[in-house]
């Protein structure tokens, strides 16, 4: 039964592979803004051809020379999710650093490499010391601390990972490893200390400020009604609108009377703004 596991487990992938291959098909036809009918398939499709050149190569190369180097590649792995934060190969789109853009390579997110690369770094680990992995050092404390470097590194920015450690730290207090969670709840509590003002602000405005009425909408990759949006934003100062489509850039041109200062970005697939004044 174990012998076979891996060929019902490569089975289970083509099936889910293939049913999100027939979703995408079935939806991306009526994507709004969109010349070319089947580009989420194609581009999807890429990845699946890359992602099965990689699992042959995977299943050709020994596991000693994976598991000689595996150190090396959750290394690498720590230091491009670390250029993440980068000014010179860091890309921030929308607030999130979460990839990498190095020349003559397209953009990519270390993240997805991370999570390879932490299995492997733990699995050459327990390997390496499977009969002392009861002990509590080289079966926790180690491979935890191997494990948390890509991680910590992911949530870095991420106030809602910090609280959600915090939450997990607490159960551990009514162990027998009460000095290891206390460590863990203060650590995860000094980072939302450290993120929680960078949220809130300063307190109340100053007596002189002047009050603006802000609207924001979300216009679902284009397909909002232009008229809606007008009558909705009539008593407004500032609007800021995100998925905005060049189709309904256009329709919103009547609003120049109401906001004659605008900064628009229109593009395709739900990644345009723009901001109204």
């Amino acid at each position: 039964m174990f012998r076979h596991a891996s060929i019902f487990l490569c089975f289970a992938v083509a099936i889910l592979v293939a049913l999100g291959l027939v979703m995408l098909a079935s939806t991306s036809v009526w994507v709004r803004g969109v010349e070319e009918p089947y580009l989420f398939l194609r581009k999807q499709l890429q990845m699946a051809v890359l992602g099965l050149i990689c699992a042959v190569i995977a299943a050709i190369v020994s596991p000693e020379l994976i598991r000689k180097h595996a150190y090396l590649i959750l290394t690498l792995t720590c230091i491009l999710l670390a250029l993440c934060f980068s000014p010179q190969v860091g890309v921030e789109e929308y607030g999130s650093k979460r990839w990498v853009k190095f020349p003559f390579l397209p953009q990519f997110q270390p993240s997805e490499l991370a999570k390879i690369a932490t299995i492997i770094g733990l699995a050459a680990w327990f390997a390496r010391w499977q009969t002392e992995v009861h002990t509590f050092w080289r079966g926790f404390i180690i491979p935890g601390s191997l494990a948390a470097v890509p991680i910590l590194l992911i949530a870095a920015f991420a106030p809602y990972l910090a609280i959600a450690a915090a939450v997990l730290a607490v159960p551990l207090l009514f162990t027998r490893h009460r000095l290891i969670a206390t460590a863990a709840l203060g650590l995860a509590l000094a980072v939302i200390a450290w993120q929680v003002p960078l949220y809130i602000g300063s307190g109340r405005p100053p007596a002189d400020t002047i009050g603006i009425r802000v609207l924001t909408a979300n216009l679902r990759d284009g397909s909002a009604n232009a008229q809606a949006l007008a009558a909705l934003s009539r008593d407004t100062d500032l609007l800021i609108v995100q998925e905005l489509s060049p189709e309904l850039a256009d329709d919103l041109a009547g609003l120049e009377s109401e906001f004659p200062y605008r900064v628009l970005d229109p593009r395709p697939h739900a990644s345009g703004a723009g901001v109204f004044s």
